[in-house]
Formats: structure tokens, C-alpha cells, sequence
């Protein structure tokens, strides 16, 4: 739960822990090939992107302590939330040889004044 207009970082990480540095990423709600966040040739991708969530999305460690991809860390961050962010989120990381996803519900508290 995050509170509108705020950030929220979204928790995924492989297990067991291994580098994701050479991985696909990708973050999507309802629809795969529409993502939240792509990260996909050792960069985050700015297309396909789903157009609202241009500039509020990164790959944000779940802890100060994680080191990030190197730990197979890839955890998302959202700023700016609002209102239409409410809802399934999907963390699917694949490569040649493994795959996982995660899904998870964002709910979104506040209104508009």
C-alpha cells in the first residue's frame, strides 16, 4: 500500500540469489508486451513503455544493503503514484537457460483534491 503521489519500491529478487546483469526484466500490469519497466541488454529500454510510467520508473534495490542485479535483485520503484497505478503487478526475469515472475497487488490510498 502507498499513500497517492508518493514512491513505492515493489520487492522481486531471484532465488536462489544470482547475477541478473544479463537478464531480461520486465515489469508489466495486465499486458506483457505493454511494460511498466524493460531492462533487457544490460540497459533499461525506454521502448516498448507503457507512455505513464515514463520517467517514475528504476530498478531500486529492495534494501540499502542489496547490490542490486549482482544479487539477482530487481525490485522496481515507482514514483509519483497514482490512483491508475492500482493493481497487479507482474516481475518476470528470463534468460537462454532460466526463468521466474511474481506478481503482486499495488493499492493506491488517497484521493484528489
Amino acid at each position: 500500500t502507498v499513500f497517492l503521489g508518493g514512491s513505492v519500491t515493489l520487492p522481486c529478487w531471484l532465488s536462489p540469489a544470482m547475477d541478473a546483469e544479463g537478464m531480461d526484466v520486465r515489469w508489466y500490469r495486465s499486458d506483457y508486451n505493454k511494460p511498466l519497466l524493460l531492462y533487457r541488454d544490460r540497459k533499461v529500454q525506454s521502448s516498448p513503455q507503457m507512455e505513464q510510467y515514463q520517467n517514475r520508473t528504476a530498478l531500486m534495490p529492495r534494501e540499502p544493503t542489496s547490490s542490486g542485479l549482482k544479487q539477482g535483485d530487481v525490485s522496481i520503484r515507482i514514483d509519483h503514484v497514482n490512483l491508475q497505478d492500482t493493481g497487479k503487478c507482474v516481475c518476470y526475469v528470463s534468460s537462454s537457460q532460466h526463468y521466474e515472475s511474481e506478481a503482486m497487488y499495488l493499492k493506491v490510498e488517497g484521493e484528489f483534491i
